[in-house]
C-alpha cells in the first residue's frame, strides 16, 4: 500500500466511524461552565484513535521501524489504556475520579517510555531523561485535555503541530510516519468539530492526542546526541507554547486566587475570550495561527529568536484578553 493510499484510507476510517458516536455516545449536557449550548455526543476522539492504530499496524506489517516486538506492545497498550479510560470517563454518569485518570495516564505513559530502556545502557543521563519525559508527557496530556473547551480548538492546534514536525521539527523517521498518519486521523474528525461541532472529543480524544504528541516529542529528543538535546528539546516544546502558556497562567492565577485546581471552571484564556462574545472559530483560528507563526520561525530562524517571537506573541494575547475582558466587563 503506498503511503498517499494509506493516509487517505486512515482519513477515511475515522470519517466512516465517527458517526457511530451518535448511536452509542453519550450528550454532553451543557452546564454553566460549558461554552456550548446544546447537547452535544461526545467521546468522538475514539474514531481517531482507533483510524489511528489501523493505520499504525499496517505500517508495523509491512515496515520495520521499532527495535522490539515487546516494546510495540507495551506501548500500543499504553495507548489503548489511557483511551480506554478517557472514553468510560466520556460515557460514565459523573465522570471518573481524577485520580483514577491520573493513574491510567501515569501507567500508559510508562509503557511509553519502557521503550527507552531497550536503546541504551543504564545510566543516571538515562534516568534523568525518563523522569523528565515522563513529566512533560503527563503534564502534555492533562493541558490537551483543559483545551478541549471549544470547536477545533485543540484540533487545529494539534494539525498545525504536527504539520511542523513533518516539515522539519523532528528529524526522526519514525515521528514523521506517526505525524502523517495522526493528521490524517484528526482531519477525518475535523468536519464533525469544526467550525460547527455536531460531535466532540471528549476525554478519549483530547487525552489520548497529548500522550501521542509527548511520545513524539520525546522520540525526537531521543533520536539526538546529547550535545544537541536542550536545543531539540526547546524546538519540540516550543510549538506547544499556546497551549502550554493558556494552561500554566489559568493554574498560577487559580493558584493566587485559592480557588480549586481539580474543580471545573471557565476561567481559561480562550474562555475568558469566548465569554467575552467572540465565537468559537475565531478563538480556534487565532490559536492555530499562533502556534503556526512559532512553528514557522523555528523552521527557518533559530530557537532564540523564535523564544523571543513566542514571548511577543503570548504578551500580546495576554494584554488582549485583558483589554477585550474589561471593555464587555466580564470578571476574571
Amino acid at each position: 500500500m503506498t503511503l498517499f493510499l494509506l493516509l487517505f484510507v486512515t482519513f477515511l476510517i475515522v470519517l466512516g466511524l465517527t458517526p457511530l458516536v451518535f448511536l452509542f455516545g453519550k450528550n454532553a449536557i451543557p452546564n454553566e461552565r460549558s461554552s456550548h449550548t446544546k447537547p452535544t455526543p461526545t467521546g468522538g476522539g475514539a474514531a481517531i484513535i482507533l483510524g489511528f492504530l489501523i493505520s499504525v499496524f499496517i505500517v508495523f506489517s509491512s515496515v520495520s521501524i521499532i527495535h522490539a516486538t515487546t516494546s510495540t506492545f507495551y506501548s500500543v497498550v499504553g495507548v489503548v489504556l489511557v483511551s480506554a479510560v478517557g472514553l468510560w470517563d466520556d460515557l460514565k454518569d459523573g465522570g471518573v475520579s481524577y485520580k483514577t485518570r491520573l493513574v491510567a495516564q501515569s501507567i500508559g505513559i510508562i509503557l511509553l517510555l519502557q521503550a527507552f530502556w531497550y536503546l541504551q545502557p543504564a545510566s543516571i543521563a538515562k534516568i534523568l531523561f525518563c523522569v523528565g519525559a515522563f513529566g512533560w508527557m503527563l503534564f502534555l496530556v492533562n493541558a490537551c485535555n483543559f483545551m478541549d473547551g471549544l470547536n477545533g480548538l485543540l484540533l487545529l492546534s494539534v494539525c498545525v503541530i504536527l504539520v511542523g514536525f513533518m516539515c522539519g521539527i523532528s528529524a526522526s523517521p519514525k515521528v514523521i510516519m506517526m505525524s502523517l498518519l495522526l493528521s490524517s486521523a484528526c482531519l477525518g474528525f475535523l468536519p464533525y468539530n469544526f467550525p460547527k461541532a455536531f460531535v466532540f472529543l471528549g476525554d478519549c480524544g483530547s487525552t489520548t492526542l497529548g500522550l501521542l504528541l509527548g511520545f513524539m516529542t520525546v522520540l525526537t529528543c531521543s533520536d539526538v546526541p546529547q550535545s544537541q538535546l536542550l536545543t531539540t528539546t526547546l524546538r519540540v516544546i516550543l510549538p506547544f507554547g499556546f497551549i502550554m502558556g493558556d494552561v500554566c497562567f489559568t493554574l498560577l492565577r487559580r493558584l493566587f486566587l485559592k480557588r480549586p485546581l481539580t474543580e471545573a471552571h471557565r476561567d481559561h484564556l480562550f474562555q475568558l475570550l469566548h465569554r467575552s462574545g467572540i465565537p468559537h472559530a475565531p478563538i480556534s483560528l487565532l490559536y492555530a495561527t499562533l502556534s503556526g507563526v512559532v512553528i514557522l520561525s523555528l523552521l527557518y530562524g533559530s530557537v532564540t529568536l523564535d523564544m523571543l517571537i513566542y514571548m511577543l506573541l503570548q504578551g500580546l494575547l495576554l494584554w488582549g484578553v485583558r483589554w477585550i475582558t474589561k471593555v464587555r466587563n466580564v470578571a476574571w
